[in-house]
Order: structure tokens, then sequence, then C-alpha cells
């Protein structure tokens, strides 16, 4: 295994906050971060199933060649182990889950061939990091874009993806495990999205919700939807999200109540580029939409769920209430805004949130030009925010 050099250590050193509301404000336990040698582009970093935390992303070997990068760390931020996957050319980490065995399922895009379409690379890994199987797929004469996994049954996997091509866009539904491959459709082909970004995953065997952006000529340009399914895999519900300026949705998760939450971007003339929170029940119908921002461009791309049914949301900021940087905000039941903060340093860029065993969460963030930081931070929320 690859050891970690250069990497630090940062409780509350060099990050600045701002506070709305009147709900308790959150603390930071520690940071980390890791510089562009370790990984060069994060894409989510999850609670593990022994109380510690998995940090997935992207690294460089050189131009052109990628592997996929698995850091473990302890509840305190403690390396414990680092998988590095195999030397491939333009590799991109997409998503990660904890298995019910106590390891992880890794996905991501690979283009084998220059101009020749993309394929989805899996990996399975044990608890402690050893590499167990793989597969790769792709679709004949087809880009698939943002696979997002699920744990069908103990073992094997289902893999949703965006197959694109000229003829029409589908949603399709690839069973993998090892030594199998078997790639299918859940006919939702033509019906107004483009591509796939978020999931919520109940238990398993339940139903699925996915959100989406990019409309058709049906549901509008910049549309997000939410899409139902069940785990069978046959397409169910597609609603479009509503509310002022409601463009692209990125995230949804399942609220503590059994509502849905849907984050995405609101495009509005004041302020550009804002961030949107809108509620449905399991039906289908909105409970409520709201927007929120500062003065300039801001962006969600991770919501999680608090127990009370409100959220916490992490994003960026080039200006919210004159800070930029990671943007990491709560909601109440009804959407209104406890407290926001704003972390770190222009241009970094959060893009995961995870609520953890403890009642506190943990944020993943890329590094900005004018961080100091050329590569990716961890941020560990104390549960004192509730």
């Amino acid at each position: 295994m690859n050891r970690f050099c250069g990497w630090s250590v940062c409780l509350l050193i060099l990050i600045a906050f701002s506070w709305t509301g009147i709900a308790a404000e959150p603390s930071i336990e520690w940071s980390r971060t890791f510089d562009g040698s370790e990984f060069t582009r994060v894409v989510d970093v999850i609670p593990t199933s022994n109380g510690g935390f998995a940090i997935f992303g992207t690294t460089q070997v050189e131009p052109g060649t990628h592997q996929f990068r698995l850091l473990k760390l302890d509840q305190a931020g403690e390396i414990e182990w680092d998988y590095v996957g195999e030397e491939v050319p333009s590799v991109e980490a997409s998503s990660i889950i904890v298995t019910t065995d106590g390891g992880y399922f890794i996905t991501g895009i690979q283009q084998r061939d220059a101009g020749s379409a993309s394929h989805i690379l899996n990996h399975k890994l044990s608890a402690i990091g050893q590499s167990e199987w793989t597969t790769s797929f792709g679709i004949s004469g087809r880009e698939v874009l943002n696979p997002l996994p699920i744990e069908l049954h103990p073992g094997a996997f289902i893999v949703l993806a965006t197959a694109i091509a000229d003829t029409g866009n589908e949603l399709c539904r690839i069973e993998t495990k090892e030594g199998h491959i078997a790639v299918g459709s859940v006919g939702c082909r033509d019906l107004g999205f483009r591509v796939v970004t978020g999931l919520s995953r109940p238990a398993i065997g339940t139903r699925l919700t996915l959100s989406a952006r990019e409309g058709s000529a049906e549901f509008g340009d910049r549309s997000g939807l939410l899409i139902s399914l069940p785990a069978t895999g046959v397409c169910g519900s597609i609603v479009p999200i509503e509310g002022p300026g409601s463009g692209f949705a990125f995230d949804v998760e399942e609220a503590s109540d059994g509502d849905l939450l849907v984050l995405g971007s609101a495009s509005l003339a004041e302020s550009g580029s804002d961030i949107y929170v809108a509620k449905y029940d399991t039906e289908g119908s909105q409970l409520w939409y709201s927007t929120y921002g500062g003065k300039s461009v801001d962006f969600g791309v991770s919501i999680a769920a608090t127990e009370q049914g409100g959220a916490v949301v992490v994003g960026t900021s080039l200006d919210f209430d004159g800070r930029a940087g990671v943007l990491v905000f709560r909601l109440d039941s009804e959407g209104n805004m406890l407290w926001s903060a704003v972390i770190g340093h222009r241009y970094d860029a959060g893009v995961s949130i995870h609520r953890t065993p403890d009642g506190g969460y943990i944020i993943g963030a890329n590094c900005g030009s004018e961080s100091g930081c050329s590569g990716i931070r961890v941020i560990k929320l104390s549960p004192d925010l509730e």
C-alpha cells in the first residue's frame, strides 16, 4: 500500500464561520487536508461500519493516467489504510457505498481509448481494503455517465447509470457480482432527464428515488426531476421540481419522517445562481420549496437529513454574508434556515455531507487555488448541532 505524506491536521486553523439563526451552533471536531499528490479529486466521504470514515476519489499517476483511491480513517481522522487501484487511462471516481459485509463497492467511468465509448469500472473491496473482484462494462455505441450503486442483496449489486446516445437517453440497470454482469433497462427512456445525479438509498429491496438534471422540451431545458422506481427496476413516477428559478436537481435524501428532500440549483435574476431545497411526500406532492444564497453564485451539491425532519446542506459560495468557500447550512422541517457557516477559502468546493452515527456530520471538499491546500479537505462536525 502507498503511504500518505504531507497531510496536516487543521483544528479550526484558517477556518472562518458566519452564523445565522437561533439553533445550536455546531463545532468542528477535526479537519484534515490531503495534498494534490495524494488526491486529485474527492467525490465522497462516508461513514463506515466501524465508526470511521472512507474517502473516495481519484489520484493522477501521470498526465492522462489515473487511479481510484480509497483512504480509510478512524473516528479521529487518523489514517488506517490506503487502497490504490490499478493505473488506467482516464478513469474518474463516481460513487461509493459500504456493503453489508463491512466492505466497500466503488464505481467510476473509464475512457478506454480516444474516441471510444466510456465504460463503467467497479471494484469490490473487503473491510480492510483488499481487492476482492472487479467488473467493467459498457453499452455499445453509448456514453455512460454517473453510475450509482445499490446492494441488491449480500454480494450482488445493481448500478444505475445514464446511457447517452443520439437516439435518446436511457436509465440503465446493470446487475453485477463477482464474474457476472447483466445489463438491462428500467424503461425510463426519453422522459425528460439527461443525467441521474442523486440516489436515496433506503432499506434493501424497497423503493428507490433518484434526482436528475437537464430536461427536455416537455419538462424544461434546465429542469430538476424526481424519479421513483421499485428496486425491481420498473420505471415509476417522474415529477418535475417546481418553484421560482428551479433548475437542475443534484441530490435527494429521505427525511426522517419518510418524505423526500431534493437539492438543486435556482436561477434568480437578483443573485444569478442560488440553492433550492424542496420537500415532497411519498406520493410526489410538493410540501414546500425554498431558495437560499448570498449576493453572488452559490451551489448546493449534497444534502443530509436531520432527526427532526430537516436537513443540512453542503456546497460552495462565492459571497455568502461576505464569505467565500465551503457553504454549510441547516434547515428545520419547514425549510427555515437555522444557521449557516462558510468554511475555508474562496473556490474551496464542498462535494458531500453525511450524518454520522454520533449525530454529527462528515463533509468532503475539494480545495481551491486560494486555500493553500492543493488537494482535498475532510471536516468532521460535532453532534452538538441538534
